[in-house]
């Protein structure tokens, strides 16, 4: 993922709490395939975007690559000590759909429904993954440390270690329910159907994720709404 290299820094200004709640979504139980205006928080997710920043970026993720993960830490690494823009300035959301949307489920998921062996997802080593190895439980960033050292947090990108430094990440309601359809013809969902491990997987959601209607959608209504500049990152 690289490492940020430079004679001199800037110093680190101190991060701004973001309040932010499980999903943006009035309750999360009563959700079909397609999450409706009724049921989306269109202002609480508005009020979460549109804080005051000198800088605005959506990262769109529609693949499971780790290293799109990497590419948020670089670009706020790069905001904040390369151009100098304080760190509470920085507004970063990635939107994950499709199966990048497998990065923001809890370990208790992973587990409780295979997702590693069902939906085909390996490290490097070409072994199953069998827990949410991009969303630790325990992450903790820490300010003061020393962006030169490759082992600090400005280094560390995992979904908990770039909350805490202000980025946004939010899961597609299109893409968890037809992950959830493949969970329950699998045989691996203990008898539960569709909506049920849909409704499972909006409940066990990385914490303070965003849960909208469609990540295409909003990559779109991000942009054109709310001043967002567009960045992506592939293995194609």
């Amino acid at each position: 993922m690289g490492t940020l290299k430079r004679s001199s820094f800037l110093g680190a200004s101190a991060i701004a709490a973001v309040a932010a709640t499980a999903a943006c979504a009035r309750s999360a139980s009563e959700i079909g395939r397609v999450e409706t205006a009724a049921e989306f928080d269109a202002k609480g997710f508005a009020a979460k975007v549109d804080r005051p920043a000198d800088i605005r970026l959506v990262v769109d993720a529609s693949t499971m690559f780790p290293p799109i993960l990497g590419a948020i830490m670089n670009a706020l690494n790069g905001y904040q000590f390369g151009f100098g823009i304080p760190a509470n300035r920085i507004a970063i959301i990635a939107v994950m759909h499709g199966s990048a949307n497998l990065m923001l489920y809890n370990d208790d998921m992973w587990t409780r429904y295979d997702l590693g062996a069902t939906f085909g997802a390996r490290d490097p080593n070409n072994n199953v993954i069998a827990s949410n190895i991009f969303a630790p439980s325990e992450t903790t960033f820490v300010a003061t440390d020393n962006p030169e050292d490759p082992r600090g947090s400005y280094h560390k990108a995992f979904v908990g270690t770039l909350q805490q430094r202000g980025a946004i990440f939010c899961a597609c309601n299109t893409a968890l329910y037809e992950q959830a359809e493949s969970i329950a013809a699998s045989g691996k969902s203990g008898g539960k159907n569709a909506r049920e491990v849909a409704d499972d997987l909006r409940a066990n959601l990385v914490p303070e994720t965003l849960l909208v209607p469609s990540g295409v959608a909003a990559v779109g209504l991000l942009q054109y709404r709310h001043r967002y500049a567009y960045v992506t990152e592939t293995n194609g």
